[in-house]
């Protein structure tokens, strides 16, 4: 189960990972880079993303696999 994009991606998908635990699945939670709080580009002076918010950084990350034909 993918957490969110937002700044608390984590938290919005406690409550459905918890719901699903009682009722005896077996929940994995995983959190990308550049995804919530888990930021690749961090920059210490700037306390933030050197490029953005979490959308953009894996967006930047997967760019060079893009292409136009």
């Amino acid at each position: 189960m993918p957490v969110g994009h937002g700044e608390d991606g984590k938290a919005g998908q406690r409550q459905i990972a918890t719901g699903l635990a009682l009722k005896g699945f077996v929940v994995l939670t995983y959190d990308p880079l550049g995804q919530g709080e888990r930021l690749q580009y961090y920059d210490p002076e700037l306390r933030a993303s050197k490029i953005g918010g979490p959308t953009q950084e894996h967006s930047h990350a997967n760019g060079h696999a893009m292409f136009n034909r």
